[in-house]
């Protein structure tokens, strides 16, 4: 037997294996007898014995067993739970599941909902402050003729509430978004998969 009689011999007792593991094991092999040289060919078939034993070897490394020479490698075995035992465990925990996520998805409702009231009771606030500011500089204007020092202090002080209701808006209806994106990320964590970034 020479180097391409024991390859070939190799290839097909590895044909068992998905393609990536038996190209590479292949591969490391004609490394292995170019490494060796053309003059020790048979000293290195000598070395690993026939194919059928390389093979094994392989195949038993990789299946996670030690089949004996010439035996073909067994599949692993599945491992878990038995199907009839999810089905049992799914079918009483429906009775305390369905209630429990209802709950939770009732909670998540309320405090979306709480939050959203509070982002629209802070819009209209500053909204009525900005309105309220402006009515104190359109009343300071109007006592200016008959009042001129309260009419300025009004007006000063309209000016301010008209800054402040411009701020109050102006921040919430920024954050607005970000609280959407935060909802909807809330929204997509049940339905990730495993490892993925949000």
């Amino acid at each position: 037997m020479n180097k391409v009689q024991f390859m070939e011999g190799l290839r097909a007792e590895l044909a068992v294996l998905p393609v990536e593991e038996r190209e590479t094991a292949l591969k490391y092999y004609e490394e292995y007898f170019a490494d060796a040289g053309a003059e020790n060919e048979q000293s290195v078939i000598a070395e690993l014995g026939t194919p059928q034993i390389v093979a094994n070897r392989i195949k038993g490394d990789f299946y996670g067993n030690n089949p004996s020479a010439g035996a073909p490698a067994a599949p692993p075995k599945a491992s878990g739970m038995p199907l009839w035992l999810i089905v049992l465990i799914a079918v009483f925990a429906i009775p305390v599941g369905i209630p429990l996520a209802a709950g939770l998805f009732g909670a998540l409702i309320g405090i979306l909902a709480a939050l959203f009231s509070v982002a629209v009771a802070v819009i209209v606030s500053g909204v009525s402050i900005f309105a309220a500011g402006i009515a104190a500089v359109v009343t300071g204007i109007l006592m200016l003729a008959a009042e001129p020092l309260s009419g300025m202090l009004l007006g000063a002080a309209g000016l301010i509430l008209i800054g402040v209701g411009m701020l109050i808006t102006l921040a919430i209806i920024r954050l607005i978004p970000v609280f959407i994106r935060w909802v909807v990320k809330i929204c997509k964590l049940p339905f990730r998969k495993r490892g993925a970034k949000v």
